[in-house]
């Protein structure tokens, strides 16, 4: 791993050489610049030449960063986007990513489908709740097979999931939609900052699809948020590398989600060996 910190140690990233390639993140949902102090543009493009020179002495070819959504610092977002730009890196695709904000209630802009949805599963006497004591023989298999029903792998292992469940127990949570003792959707959300919650990965019983349990799951995680003084519930990408999921896309939009987005970019260096 190469770390770069700027003179004023203001700003840090941290990069990582995959292969032939360097990355940030590696599997985190992003990696960027991270600041202590006010954003300076200056020690940005002092960290950016530090990388790349560090880049050019071990012949490293290209190097891709994924910046946080648009919603979690859009102004930083905003100037640093030119700034890569100018310094000769491309845009490699942008992902489309939905975010709730909490000052509203969640049934503002939900779909009409959406909160009969949410009426029924209160009808049928389902419940949301926490879970505190996760049991992962159950859990990580129940998002596996959930994930997998929908094309997808998962980016963690059970044991760098635990690990993390372990390292930063006030960050990562789960919860769960019940019937009875029956879990119907589960998710696992990361507090990403003060302000941000982020749903991780969510999963659901093929069974109790019909009833579709994970618009109350998002209801109680909503609510919750706004218990917590959170501003901003991010849905997560509905789209990966730029190619659009329809069926993601259309339950997010459904939810009310503002639409934003999630920009990697990336710049080759092999010209210059």
């Amino acid at each position: 791993m190469f770390s770069a910190g700027a003179l004023k140690e203001e700003v840090e990233l941290a990069v990582f050489r995959v292969s032939a390639h360097l990355c940030s993140p590696m599997k985190a949902p992003f990696g960027s610049f991270a600041f202590r102090g006010n954003p300076d543009p200056l020690s940005v493009i002092t960290i950016l030449n530090d990388v790349e020179k560090w880049a050019f002495e071990h012949k490293i070819p290209s190097f891709s960063m994924v910046l946080p959504p648009d919603c979690y610092q859009e102004t930083v977002n905003s100037w640093l986007k030119e700034l890569l730009l100018s310094m000769g890196y491309t845009v490699a695709w942008h992902d489309m990513n939905y975010h709730l904000k909490i000052q509203q209630l969640f049934t503002e802009k939900l779909h009409r489908s959406e909160r009969w949805k949410l009426n029924r599963s209160v009808r049928k006497g389902f419940s949301f709740r926490l879970i505190p004591d996760l049991d992962w023989d159950f859990a990580y298999p129940f998002f596996l097979e959930s994930r997998t029903r929908k094309g997808y792998s998962l980016s963690m292992s059970r044991e760098d999931l635990e690990h993390a469940f372990q390292m930063f127990p006030k960050e990562y949570r789960a919860w769960g939609v019940f019937h009875d003792q029956c879990c119907l959707a589960m998710a696992i959300t990361v507090r990403v900052s003060p302000i941000v919650e982020y749903i991780f990965y969510t999963a659901d019983d093929l069974a109790f699809r019909r009833f579709s349990p994970v618009v109350m799951l998002h209801c109680g995680i909503f609510s919750q948020c706004q218990q917590e003084g959170v501003e901003i519930l991010d849905l997560g990408t509905s789209s990966l590398k730029g190619i659009i999921n329809q069926g993601v896309f259309d339950f997010k939009r459904n939810l009310g989600a503002s639409l934003g987005w999630k920009s990697t970019f990336r710049k080759e260096f092999q010209s210059r060996f």
